[in-house]
């Protein structure tokens, strides 16, 4: 899921129910690229990243370690 411009709604509220869950969330960032992402927890996840999670049930501490990863450019 690349094209997350369609979904902010789905971004918004994924990104509330987080800070909500207690999980500590940055401002939004954006690579050099265009890529927006934010860290969570100490992983730096893109929006895509977060999405997919959503959408398959594996939005928590175990999933988004996977996910997480250096910081893009």
């Amino acid at each position: 899921m690349k094209d997350y411009l369609k979904r902010p709604l789905d971004v918004i509220d994924t990104l509330r129910l987080l800070r909500r869950s207690g999980f500590s969330v940055s401002l939004p960032k954006q690579s050099e690229s265009g890529v927006m992402f934010f860290e969570i927890e100490g992983c730096v996840l893109s929006v895509a990243q977060i999405l997919e999670l959503r959408d398959t049930k594996k939005l928590d501490r175990v999933g988004i370690r996977q996910f997480g990863g250096k910081p893009m450019k």
